[in-house]
C-alpha cells in the first residue's frame, strides 16, 4: 500500500476505507488493516481525523509540495 501511496494511485487527500470494511473485502483481520494503517500513519503516508478517517497525506514523505 506505500508503494501504491507514493506511486500515487491513491490521490493525495482522499479518503481510505474504514478498517472494518477493508479487511471484510480483503478477507483478513481488522487488526492487519490497523496495524497497515498505523505504520503508514508513523511513516507520514496517510493521517487520521477523530470521527472522519484515515486520509492520504497532502504531502508525501520525500516529496515537496507543487504548491
Amino acid at each position: 500500500m506505500q508503494a501504491a501511496i507514493a506511486e500515487e494511485v491513491f490521490p493525495r487527500g482522499s479518503r481510505l476505507p474504514p478498517t472494518r470494511d477493508l479487511a471484510r473485502e480483503l478477507g483478513v483481520s481488522r487488526n492487519t488493516v490497523m496495524h497497515v494503517y498505523e505504520s503508514l500513519m508513523a511513516q507520514g503516508y496517510v493521517t487520521a481525523r477523530t470521527g472522519s478517517g484515515t486520509w492520504i497525506a497532502e504531502t508525501l514523505p520525500g516529496k515537496v509540495s507543487a504548491e
